[in-house]
């Protein structure tokens, strides 16, 4: 079976893992709204990880990119191409 035209899953997944705090992966799949917000809540997170507080932020956002790394991993083709087309 031949892999659907769009967005590539292995690459969304690649970089959620390792540029998730960045957002790098919801840029990827065109939703820069989120990808926002994954950059502000980890320079906030950052920011104020000398305080508690900060470390509530980067566990949301690592939570965040874990679940969509293996959302996209186990997303079946077809789903993945209607909710991600090219």
């Amino acid at each position: 079976m031949a892999a659907p035209a769009g967005k590539s899953k292995i690459a969304a997944a690649l970089l959620a893992f390792f540029l998730g705090q960045l957002g790098i992966h919801r840029f990827y799949l065109n939703q820069p709204g989120m990808g926002i917000g994954l950059i502000v809540m980890s320079v906030i997170g950052y920011a104020t990880a000398a305080f508690v507080v900060g470390w509530f932020f980067l566990v949301a956002v690592w939570i965040i990119c874990l679940i969509d790394f293996i959302t996209y991993l186990t997303m079946n083709d077809e789903a993945w191409a209607a909710k991600y087309p090219a």
